[in-house]
């Protein structure tokens, strides 16, 4: 989930706001780092969030009542609830077009939280197959492609020192 800041300071989930002249965006890693890892970005739930045009405040600028959220509040999967901060959690992107057609009920185009078994579920259920995926920030992981049997030399060793 990218992010907008206005001239003004404010910031908008980019998904559901409009750019404007002199809009900094923020892609999904930086957002990530401000609002999970350091905190300093909040937003409502869902559909809450969606409702209120997708706006997110700064930590000392969010609503009342908001202010008690900051070290519960994350996000969650919408069908199971893991975590999104989570060591569990696996960062999958997936294209635009079929996202829209999974995305959780409520949530704007574009937005919406689920996990990676749950995308695969729900593009299993509707009939999709062999749909693109990115995996981003998945650290201790990798993203491969081609052979899982190739002649990669995936020993304990080997994947401890960073060799392959």
């Amino acid at each position: 989930m990218s992010l907008r800041i206005r001239r003004s300071g404010e910031v908008f989930c980019a998904a559901l706001a409009e750019e404007e002249d002199g809009d900094m965006y923020i892609d999904d890693n930086l957002h990530y780092y401000l609002s999970v890892e350091k905190e300093v970005l909040r937003t409502y739930p869902e559909p809450e969030h969606t409702e209120k045009g997708g706006q997110w405040f700064w930590r000392h600028e969010a609503p009342e009542g908001m202010q008690d959220n900051f070290g519960t509040f994350r996000g969650v999967c919408f069908d199971c609830g893991i975590p999104y901060s989570g060591a569990k959690w696996v960062e999958a992107v997936i294209p635009d077009n079929v996202w829209n057609d999974i995305r959780p009920k409520g949530s704007a185009e574009g937005c919406g939280l689920l996990c990676i078994n749950c995308i695969a579920g729900r593009l299993s259920e509707i009939g999709y197959r062999e749909v693109p995926v990115w995996l981003c920030g998945t650290e201790p992981l990798i993203a491969m492609q081609g052979d899982p049997a190739s002649r990669i030399d995936c020993s304990k060793e080997s994947l401890e020192t960073g060799d392959k």
